[in-house]
């Protein structure tokens, strides 16, 4: 098969009086109208492969090389992720939506695309290696849409943009925009307080939490209720309606970009109708006369019933919908040109089997790269100690109370630091389920006389680096909402002198005993450690561990340091003046050393400071 096919015949055919034959007979003009579909099977079908079979290099939670199979259960996990299973078939309607466009673009082989493909694949190979599965998500829609331009050309690929590039939100980053999260629940809190105040409601604003002035009913905005799904879905809908209402680029901003106040709005108005609700029942109550503890429990419980109603979840939605539909009827313009798009662009002639074998080449030599790559990778020195004692697990479920022994070393975490005495505490058995299973655990409580509990675990990752996580995850799990967080250092004296860079969390979560309802808080410290390396920030720690990987070939060991205390609300300072004492005493007891770097770094800059 030659490249220079003409398909500008079989297009006029394909487009010809759609509206007179059904769905199957345009379906099978629309095919005709598509060149080399065997050779675009074949690519297509080993390209899909390569990911299928070398997709996802972490195993923890999901046992699958699938990189299908990675982002299945990423969206099943999800909420803020799952409308991603949807994309697919949105892809799907829009292109059959551009059905005559696509027919009728002019079609032949074009080599530029090669680069693109290249570089999806050099993107999967980082990706695997670094253990970065997202990376390889963008490596793989960048190499099939390559394959699409090599096929089918300049028209063809540029009339595929808008569809395809709705793969962009299948793309799950919920958890790496966690960051976005609490500016959001300031930014809905505050808007909330000032309409409440204009509609005479007296509410006042402690963070992120929404409380009546007379101590009536409080409401934290958690960050489920931060408004990023909706701000997701609204910007997904901007790029359909933008892309498919207006050619000029500058509309289609203006309406991509609405997104931002209209999901904000919304957001804000679920919240305004939660205060309403629970303000009106409680002067309700007191007008009747009922006691003022009854209606203070019932103002509470109509505005979480408000906030879990089904129909009231929607608040968020429709507001900026209709807010979206009716920017677009303003900007008025007709819907998108249809007809042929011009070729443009180099064309380079050639042989089909000579672009096929290309890119057959290219799929093969990354599966056999990354079917030897874990031969090639080196393990690094822990940056915690680890002893050879067993360590144990507890299912309450099992049928046994007793502990369940599941590996044969452990961290190594002190008896005794200061005045604090310790127990040790097996590992809950769905931890040690779903994490990688060359994982290494520790765990101790230690506790005082006077009452002060400290929760100290320890999470070693081997080969998988998914046995390490975010912190927010869990804590979200065991219903703790986090109110404030705060990078920290603690002054560590020996064996060397440094800083310990630790991020503190304050946390708060409010338990339901009946018609009682009572604030719980706690102190969350965290940080990560490996071999003369040292930080807090998750980020930092996966780029350190990339660079490393990619420079030296060695998978650093980072193990992931946890002190938790719980304490009464408005005790969080004290409480972790003591955690302070604590870290500092016990880190030298189970750090292998101060990292070195960072140590003669820190004591260079005081000798510079010294001379001055």
């Amino acid at each position: 098969m030659q490249s220079d096919h003409k398909p500008e015949t079989t297009a006029t055919t394909a487009t010809a009086a759609p509206e007179a034959r059904g769905f199957l007979a345009e379906l099978r003009a629309f095919g005709d109208s598509i060149p080399h579909k065997a050779l675009l099977g074949v690519l297509v079908l080993g390209w899909v492969a390569l990911f299928h079979f070398y997709g996802n290099p972490t195993l923890g939670y999901i046992n699958t090389r699938s990189l299908f199979g990675w982002l299945k259960n990423t969206y099943d996990q999800s909420a803020d992720d799952n409308f991603g299973m949807l994309i697919l078939p949105a892809v799907l309607a829009l292109l059959w939506w551009k059905r005559a466009e696509l027919a009728a673009a002019p079609k032949r082989f074009w080599w530029p695309p090669l680069l693109l493909l290249l570089f999806g694949t050099l993107l999967h190979l980082a990706g695997y290696t670094v253990q970065q599965t997202r990376l390889s998500v963008i490596g793989f829609f960048f190499g099939l849409y390559a394959i699409l331009g090599m096929l089918w050309g300049w028209a063809m690929w540029r009339a595929l943009f808008f569809p395809y590039f709705l793969f962009a939100f299948a793309l799950p980053l919920t958890g790496e925009l966690e960051g976005l999260t609490l500016p959001l629940r300031y930014l809905a809190t505050k808007i909330t307080v000032i309409f409440s105040h204009l509609g005479g409601i007296d509410v006042v604003q402690k963070g992120t939490e929404i409380e009546s002035g007379g101590g009536h009913f409080k409401y934290n905005v958690e960050a489920a209720c931060s408004g990023l799904r909706s701000l997701t879905t609204m910007l997904m809908l901007g790029c359909i309606f933008g892309f498919t209402a207006f050619q000029s680029n500058w509309k289609r901003a203006v309406l991509i970009a609405s997104a931002f106040p209209l999901a904000i709005c919304g957001n804000v108005l679920r919240l305004i109708s939660i205060v309403i609700a629970a303000s009106w029942k409680h002067d309700e109550m007191i007008a009747a006369k009922q006691p003022l503890a009854a209606a203070r429990a019932a103002a509470q419980e109509l505005g979480a019933l408000v906030h879990d109603h089904s129909v009231m979840k929607l608040a968020a939605y429709v507001p900026a919908f209709v807010g979206m539909m009716l920017l677009a009827r303003w900007l008025r313009e007709d819907g998108a040109r249809a007809g042929v798009v011009s070729a443009r662009g180099p064309v380079l002639r050639g042989p089909a089997w000579a672009l096929g074998a290309t890119v057959l080449l290219v799929t093969a030599g990354a599966g056999g790269f990354l079917a030897t790559q874990h031969t090639r990778q080196k393990l690094g020195v822990p940056g915690v100690r680890v002893e050879a004692r067993p360590m144990y697990s507890f299912d309450p479920g099992a049928s046994t109370n007793e502990p369940r022994r599941i590996a044969e070393s452990r961290v190594q975490l002190p008896v005794r630091v200061l005045d604090f005495e310790s127990r040790e505490f097996p590992i809950p058995h769905m931890t040690w389920e779903t994490l990688p299973k060359d994982t290494v655990f520790g765990h101790r409580m230690y506790g005082q006389t006077n009452g002060i509990i400290l929760d100290v675990q320890v999470v070693l990752m081997g080969a998988d680096r998914s046995s390490i996580h975010k912190p927010q995850y869990c804590l979200r799990g065991t219903g703790f909402d986090i109110v404030k967080t705060e990078p920290q250092t603690i002054r560590i004296e020996r064996p060397q002198a440094h800083d310990l860079p630790v991020m503190k969390l304050s946390l708060g979560r409010t338990v339901r005993d009946g018609a009682a309802v009572r604030r719980e808080a706690g102190v969350f410290v965290y940080w990560f450690v490996a071999d003369g390396e040292l930080t807090a920030e998750h980020r930092q720690r996966m780029w350190w561990m990339a660079r490393d990987m990619l420079k030296t070939g060695v998978l650093q060991r980072w193990a992931y340091v946890i002190c938790y205390a719980p304490c009464a609300p408005g005790a969080e300072e004290a409480t972790y003046e003591r955690m302070k004492e604590f870290i500092a005493a016990a880190v030298p007891e189970f750090h292998t050393g101060a990292p070195g770097a960072l140590a003669q770094a820190q004591a260079q800059a005081q000798a510079n400071e010294a001379a001055r």
